[in-house]
């Protein structure tokens, strides 16, 4: 075996050997690739998974800090309208006790002046002036008491307002805030496996080359020469055979 055949020979194994093991990097990056692919995204789905239990957690907080604030503010708002509700009771009664004294005393004052009269003899205009001041004084003073105790119930009925907006102010503070969510996993991307068909490809390539190499160093032969014609035979010229000429003389060397 020649040279030349020898290392044709060793280019194709090394194209075939080159084709597998470019085959098996291949395969085994692709591998690699795909574990990688793997381990990134159970990271990014325990963290999600993590993430969203806390956040349910916190939410599952938030939500019990708000009914228990609610409770405890409706609790004093309850406590605070009892209170107002008590005030508004006893300003009733205490101006309803001021207007019996009014008009008691009013009685008892007009009877005052009846009787002052009677004994003294007296009658007339006089007596009605003094009767008409008591009750026109019994009225004012009865009006006096009604319009106080209308004053303080407006003004009860504003602190009851005033308890039931800072009611729904306390309760509004605690309301439950929206938690983001986590974001979602990056789905887990396709690892393209190499082809067979292309490392077989490039072996095939590869051994075309070689060939190509072998062949271009085979040594050319010569073209083919065209066979040419015998010359015409000229007169008085010796062909080897015999004389062909007509007229001249044989020479002295042909026997």
């Amino acid at each position: 075996m020649c040279i030349l055949e020898t290392v044709a020979i060793a280019g194709l194994a090394l194209s075939a050997t080159s084709a597998v093991q470019g085959a098996r990097t291949s395969a085994a990056q692709a591998r690699a690739t795909s574990i990688n692919q793997r381990r990134a995204y159970d990271y990014e789905k325990k963290r999600y998974l993590t993430e969203s239990e806390y956040n349910n957690q916190l939410q599952e907080h938030q939500n019990e800090t708000y009914t228990e604030n609610a409770r405890r503010a409706v609790d004093a708002s309850l406590r605070s309208y009892d209170m107002i509700q008590d005030r508004i009771t006893q300003d009733s009664v205490v101006a309803g006790m001021e207007i019996q004294k009014i008009m008691k005393d009013s009685r008892a004052g007009q009877a005052m002046v009846v009787a002052n009269a009677a004994d003294r003899e007296v009658a007339g205009q006089s007596v009605d002036y003094l009767l008409d001041s008591i009750a026109f004084n019994e009225l004012e003073g009865v009006q006096n008491v009604r319009m106080e105790r209308e004053w303080r119930f407006n003004e009860n009925v504003a602190a009851m307002a005033d308890v039931q907006a800072q009611t729904q102010a306390r309760i509004d503070s605690a309301n439950p805030q929206p938690i983001p969510q986590p974001a979602l996993p990056n789905p887990m991307g396709t690892t393209s496996r190499p082809s067979s068909m292309s490392w077989i490809l490039n072996g095939a390539a590869g051994a075309l080359n070689s060939v190509q190499w072998y062949m271009q160093q085979q040594p050319r032969s010569a073209p083919p020469t065209q066979a040419m014609a015998p010359a015409s035979r000229l007169p008085g010229v010796y062909d080897g055979q015999m004389y062909t000429g007509l007229s001249s003389p044989k020479p002295s060397w042909v026997e």
